[in-house]
């Protein structure tokens, strides 16, 4: 083999490498929801949103789910969205199906998770959440609570309990928020 050809060799197996670190973000392990990864290291089972306490501020249908209500993961909501609205559209909320994204703008925070119910009935959003743009995952679970008619209440904690946002107010909107400048 030539030296030209081990090159050519050595640069084919560093971007074959390169194109599949970069595929595997869509898999487990990338933050993703619907896969119950978040779920599994906590312990938690999966189950439909639309049991909550909080199910009549989301977009449950009148037999309590969407999809097959025979399969569990496939129960939940249909898109709902929220927003801070008087602190200026920074924390926005979307629930769908079974999941749920929490996105802090002022403070970069992105979060994912997956309705589940832990030990003791622990019931929660569990997933991950990044500080953007490239921050490690880390795993983490929001609680929600209804607080008023569409209102809902969120807290975003560590597995240690250390709260990393809120408790955020969030009002049901039928479009995204228009956003203040962050401070």
């Amino acid at each position: 083999m030539t030296p030209f050809n081990r090159l050519r060799r050595g640069a084919a197996l560093t971007l074959c490498a390169l194109l599949a670190l970069t595929a595997s973000g869509c898999g487990p392990s990338s933050g993703g929801t619907g896969t119950g990864e978040g779920l599994v290291a906590f312990g938690a089972t999966p189950t439909s949103v639309c049991t909550s306490a909080f199910a009549p501020q989301l977009g449950c249908t009148t037999s309590g789910n969407v999809g097959t209500p025979s399969d569990p993961l496939a129960t939940g909501t249909t898109m709902t969205l929220f927003a801070d609205l008087p602190t200026g559209g920074n924390v926005a909320v979307t629930f769908e199906s079974n999941s749920v994204q929490v996105r802090a703008r002022c403070q970069r925070i992105a979060f994912d998770g997956d309705w589940g119910i832990a030990a003791g009935n622990d019931a929660r959003f569990f997933g991950n959440y990044v500080v953007e743009p490239a921050g490690p995952q880390v795993p983490a679970s929001v609680s929600v609570q209804a607080v008023g008619a569409g209102e809902l209440q969120l807290v975003l904690r560590e597995t240690d309990g250390r709260v990393v946002l809120g408790p955020v107010r969030v009002q049901k909107v039928p479009a995204p928020a228009p956003q203040a400048p962050c401070p």
